[in-house]
């Protein structure tokens, strides 16, 4: 399904005007948005052959995003909200201008002090990731957005401020044991969402990424 541009979505924490499409993949349409107040904004929309499928696992990033975003960390993109009353499951994330790492050196090799300071950036990501048991399985260049490396770790002083329909931030230990919980049930769920595509149809790839965001 493609919506009717321009069109509103009614998200859990607002409302976002959808304006243009970006790009589209297997599982997923990605769309340029703003907020109320300006903010511009990514919102994926669950489609393909399979819509219930594209919908669960729509969902499930939608989730592991909302964990992540508490108290957030400068190198991963921000959940921001959720919505369906256009129909299908749309997730809302902050959008990134600027290239991907690919993108930036793709004429020119970067040198070795650069290199291994994008090398510990995406370390640190990962790190924050794996704490809270989630595990990034496609880490590249191409996936990996140069805004997202350089920005500095004073920018989570955004995410820190948690809105009222966020519960208070249980402590590293707690987030860690709840983490794994939750870490096993998403890993159900995406083992059987995929097991579902693949014998429905060999065709379903994994969603386009969004140009120069990641």
């Amino acid at each position: 399904m493609t919506l009717s541009l321009p069109c509103t979505l009614k998200g859990r924490k607002g409302r976002y005007e959808v304006v243009s499409k970006l790009t589209e993949g297997g599982m997923s349409t990605i769309y340029v948005g703003k907020s109320k107040r300006g903010q511009a904004v990514i919102v994926k929309e669950a489609s393909g052959v399979d819509l219930a499928q594209s919908e669960e696992r729509l969902r499930i990033e939608a989730e592991i995003l909302r964990t992540l975003s508490s108290p957030g960390h400068p190198r991963v993109v921000r959940y921001l909200d959720e919505g369906a009353n256009l129909g299908p499951f749309c997730l809302v994330e902050e959008h990134l201008e600027g290239e991907t790492l690919a993108e930036r050196y793709k004429d020119k090799p970067a040198d070795a002090t650069t290199a291994s300071r994008h090398i510990l950036q995406l370390l640190e990501a990962l790190s924050y990731l794996h704490a809270r048991n989630v595990i990034h399985r496609d880490v590249k260049p191409i996936t990996s957005s140069s805004t997202l490396a350089e920005r500095s770790s004073s920018s989570t002083s955004e995410p820190r401020r948690r809105s009222s329909t966020n519960s208070p931030d249980p402590g590293p230990s707690s987030t860690h044991r709840a983490g794994g919980r939750r870490s096993r049930t998403w890993e159900r769920r995406l083992r059987r969402a995929t097991c579902t595509a693949s014998a429905r149809s060999s065709s379903f790839s994994s969603p386009h990424r969004t140009p120069k965001r990641r």
